[in-house]
């Protein structure tokens, strides 16, 4: 997984679309990844390596206190631990030069996550001009957004699409239930016993028809995980006494799926969901004040 995740980070940044975007900024851009506990630089701009003058080659996956001063690389480090907790942050040091240049730069970053990978990326702006910074600054946030927005959307396509087909199909399976309990009410109202017989071989076949089995709920939450890596196993270290039935609720929750949905998909009424949420809520320890939603989605 890894190596398919770092492939696709290598096919956008290989994009010609891509790179001239990178290119327009008018600071600096930089894409960290976070791995124990440091930050490894994967993608940058040309005016990055100009401004460093640092070669393409040497600027893979240098640390972002490589191209500070020995003065300001502590705070450099502490900032971007920070920043993987609070998801922004800007801060003011200088860049170093390979050659031993020091530039004064305002830098903003930003954190995300993808793929169960962590990074922050962010634009540097030079502050020895200091009357263009805000409108630098600003054109940079706005491309940022774009860049953000278009990781959003691949995202939802590219993740969260099975999990929905897979939703759908459950949903039916529950549609034929209904229609399979309704059979069965209806032979219990037969008297003969051909009557009877041909009824329940024509239930024989709405069954055969369209089988749901456990293997459809297991590929659910293969998939699920696929996404979410450790959403389960978080949550139910917290909560040890939630149920495989809680947890596959708290999934539906997480998935940000209205009630009808959800009602839909466990084939309980609208009114049992408010019942399953206000367990649910008890078993989470959570009070009047607390979002269920907001929890959930924390995991």
């Amino acid at each position: 997984m890894a190596e398919e995740n770092n492939q696709e980070l290598d096919i956008l940044v290989a994009e010609d679309s891509f790179k001239k975007l990178l290119n327009r900024l008018p600071g600096i851009f930089y894409l960290y990844e976070h791995i124990n506990d440091d930050f490894y630089l994967k993608v940058w701009n040309k005016h990055h390596e100009e401004v460093t003058e640092y070669t393409a080659k040497e600027h893979y996956n240098m640390k972002p206190y490589d191209f500070i001063p020995s003065v300001d690389k502590d705070l450099i480090y502490e900032t971007c631990r920070k920043l993987m907790k609070i998801e922004k942050v800007q801060v003011k040091s200088a860049i170093r030069s390979k050659s031993g240049i020091d530039t004064p730069y305002f830098f903003e970053g930003y954190a995300f996550s993808s793929n169960g990978r962590e990074f922050f990326m962010g634009v540097g702006i030079d502050l020895s001009n200091y009357s263009v910074m805000e409108r630098e600054l600003e054109e940079s946030k706005q491309i940022l957004e774009k860049l953000e927005k278009e990781r959003i959307i691949r995202n939802l396509n590219t993740q969260n699409k099975e999990l929905l087909i897979f939703s759908v199909e459950i949903a039916e399976n529950n549609k034929l239930k209904k229609a399979i309990r309704k059979q069965i009410e209806e032979i219990e109202k037969l008297n003969t016993k051909e009557e009877i017989q041909q009824a329940l071989f024509k239930l024989k076949s709405s069954i055969d028809a369209d089988t749901m089995d456990d293997a459809k709920w297991n590929a659910f939450k293969y998939r699920f995980k696929n996404i979410y890596h450790n959403f389960f196993d978080s949550l139910s270290h917290k909560h040890p006494t939630l149920t495989d039935s809680d947890l596959l609720f708290c999934a539906y929750i997480k998935l940000n799926m209205p009630t009808e949905q959800i009602s839909s998909l466990l084939n309980i009424s609208k009114m049992g969901i408010k019942k399953r949420r206000y367990r649910l809520r008890k078993k989470l320890l959570l009070n009047e004040k607390d979002s269920l939603n907001h929890y959930i989605s924390s995991f």
